[in-house]
């Protein structure tokens, strides 16, 4: 399994809500903002329905099917219960920041530069089936 890229504490919930308090007005509007967007985000998904947002990614809810396993300790057979699990796939703009190791430029712009570079990445992705890469 790969290792973290860092150590440090995770971005919480609450940093998130500090992060856009001075663009929602105030730290209990932007709480509340996220804690809509999480609800709906879980209502949709509960519902089997796919969450795509531009730019970050796409989230689907996966059936998982009963299976035969083993307890890795013990290494003693055991049975493993259908479940529903939640699946994220990072986006072209999330992925390129995560490389860049920050912002990408554009990445905090307006719909109008996205869509347009995005229209022509995508264009390129779905052609020849090899993902870009020759």
């Amino acid at each position: 399994m790969a290792r973290p890229v860092r150590s440090e504490p995770a971005l919480t919930r609450t940093d998130l809500a500090r992060r856009l308090a001075p663009e929602v007005g105030s730290f209990s509007g932007a709480d509340r903002f996220i804690a809509d967007m999480f609800d709906a985000l879980g209502d949709e998904l509960a519902a089997g329905g796919i969450v795509k947002i531009h730019g970050l990614g796409v989230f689907r809810c996966l059936e998982k099917k009963a299976r035969k396993g083993r307890n890795p300790r013990t290494g003693k057979a055991a049975r493993i219960s259908p479940r529903r699990v939640v699946s994220f796939v990072g986006g072209a703009k999330l992925k390129k920041m995560v490389a860049a190791g920050g912002a990408v430029s554009g990445a905090k712009s307006g719909a109008k530069s996205g869509a347009k570079s995005g229209a022509k990445s995508g264009a390129k992705s779905r052609g020849g089936g090899d993902g870009g890469k020759a």
